[in-house]
């Protein structure tokens, strides 16, 4: 329990840092989403994050947020955000780097899906509440339009675009997501016998490969898939320094 309140104390702070960086003026684009200091604009993908952090807070029986209509209309303003950036394809752009990118799609999937399944179980099904979840389930199958069509660019995007294809698969019952999803998987995974993802990025991307083969692991019953992760976890210890350090001169990014 008590990690439990330690989490969600962790997220309320979270919460209300975003409340002071969420976009409340200027144009359709912006307004609703997070103003990035570092970046100078709005990123429309982070929109998803802040609205996991809000319905979080919100459902949430240990957050001061629960029940709040400050959080719920943040969430809700910043999902409209999200969807007024999706291109017809079904696309979102990283705007720091990549345009109309399917991959961004995956990322933020692998967040939306698990607020939608929270939603779904939390709801009291207010017009409001109806509302944000009609918003949640509009992205999702937007992007499972753009991952089906869409491609990626790194090594380790196959494996998030997989698990994202298999979330939308579960919870929206698109064969074509599984289909896909599937030619991924038949690839083969990239993981060495020492535990190395393709990329070797032990700071960033082996994570993400683990957590999304996790995913799948969940989504499909696939249990096969943690003998990977368990080899690339196995290697970590290796790469730290005797001052705690972690080595990333091996990495191809």
């Amino acid at each position: 329990m008590n990690l439990i309140i330690s989490a969600n104390r962790w997220n309320d702070r979270i919460v209300q840092n975003l409340l002071q960086l969420q976009v409340k003026e200027g144009t359709p684009l912006d307004i609703g989403g997070m103003w990035s200091p570092d970046k100078g604009f709005v990123e429309p993908a982070s929109s998803a994050r802040m609205a996991d952090a809000f319905l979080a807070a919100y459902y949430s029986p240990h957050s001061v947020y629960r029940g709040q209509d400050i959080v719920l209309n943040a969430a809700q303003q910043a999902m409209e955000n999200i969807l007024r950036n999706m291109h017809e394809d079904g696309t979102i752009d990283l705007l720091e780097t990549n345009f109309h990118d399917s991959t961004a799609n995956a990322f933020n999937t692998q967040v939306l899906c698990y607020t939608y399944r929270m939603m779904k179980r939390k709801t009291r099904h207010t017009p409001q509440e109806d509302a944000i979840e009609a918003l949640l389930h509009a992205f999702l199958a937007g992007s499972a339009r753009a991952m089906v069509n869409g491609g990626f660019h790194t090594p380790n995007h196959r494996w998030v675009m997989a698990s994202a294809l298999a979330l939308c698969h579960r919870e929206l019952g698109l064969e074509d997501c599984r289909a896909r999803m599937m030619e991924y998987l038949d690839e083969g995974i990239d993981c060495d016998g020492e535990g190395e993802y393709t990329e070797r990025s032990v700071a960033i991307y082996d994570i993400a490969c683990d957590q999304s083969l996790l995913i799948l692991l969940r989504e499909e019953d696939m249990p096969e898939l943690m003998e990977p992760v368990l080899r690339n976890l196995l290697k970590l210890p290796y790469y730290i320094e005797p001052d705690g350090v972690v080595a990333t001169l091996n990495s191809r990014r």
